[in-house]
């Protein structure tokens, strides 16, 4: 969708400051003139704030911009057009047909390429950013991320990636929020389904715990705060184990 610019049809408005397209342009074009990291680290962070505006999506060119840095050597680059991407997502408003066609358009273009790093990115960071991006996106390939973290990460990895996953990935949808976990929304019970199934049948006893600790928080949510004394007492034990 993004090469045949159907985007830049679409007569997108949302409440907020206009993104400025004719600016975003011009810092896309300075970017491929530049010719050091410094600079160009410089100007995607300006794009990345015009991002936050609404109407950004529709600049000519920035998507097929955004998918090409995706794919930067630099880690800081991915992580930009991460954010850029992050940002767009979170402006749109499901109620509006026009938005659900933007919306489709992100995860047909860009869910593959994002699945990709959030599942094996050198960078943990990065890795993250893709992961929050695909929960706001509610791309259900998102399960096969969580079954790989849980079931083939190392333990400091893990324990790296754990908060996100108790806070991010199990924070409940809500629509008044500008980041909205469509993911949980739409593929909560699947989840849950996959993760009691590695639970009951895996072998590995750090494997169990780690599922049984995330099947947790989906039932409780982030803080869980509603855990009894003895499940708190339980939680405090999973957590070391994982």
């Amino acid at each position: 969708m993004i090469e045949k610019g159907i985007i830049q049809s679409l007569k997108h408005r949302l409440a907020g400051e206009v993104a400025d397209q004719e600016y975003i342009l011009t810092l896309i074009q300075k970017f491929k003139e530049a010719d050091n990291a410094k600079r160009h680290r410089f100007l995607m962070k300006d794009i990345a704030a015009e991002c936050k505006k609404r109407d950004a999506i529709l600049a000519p060119g920035l998507l097929v911009f955004l998918k090409q840095r995706l794919n930067a050597q630099a880690s800081e680059s991915r992580k930009l057009s991460i954010s850029c991407l992050s940002y767009m997502a979170s402006t749109i408003d499901e109620s509006r047909r026009i938005d659900l066609r933007l919306l489709r358009c992100l995860q047909n273009d860009f869910s593959s390429k994002l699945l990709e790093i959030a599942e094996k990115d050198f960078s943990l960071d990065v890795r993250i950013d893709a992961f929050r991006l695909l929960l706001v996106l509610g791309e259900s390939g998102t399960i096969s991320v969580i079954e790989h973290i849980v079931r083939d990460s190392a333990a400091d990895t893990f324990r790296y990636l754990k908060s996100t996953l108790r806070n991010d990935l199990c924070r409940p949808y809500d629509e008044s929020k500008f980041v909205k976990n469509r993911f949980l929304r739409d593929h909560k019970d699947i989840l849950r389904a996959r993760l009691t199934d590695i639970r009951v049948k895996s072998k590995d006893r750090r494997t169990e715990k780690r599922a049984e600790f995330l099947v947790r928080h989906l039932r409780n949510g982030p803080g869980s705060s509603m855990l009894s004394e003895a499940q708190a007492s339980n939680e405090s034990h999973l957590v070391r184990l994982v």
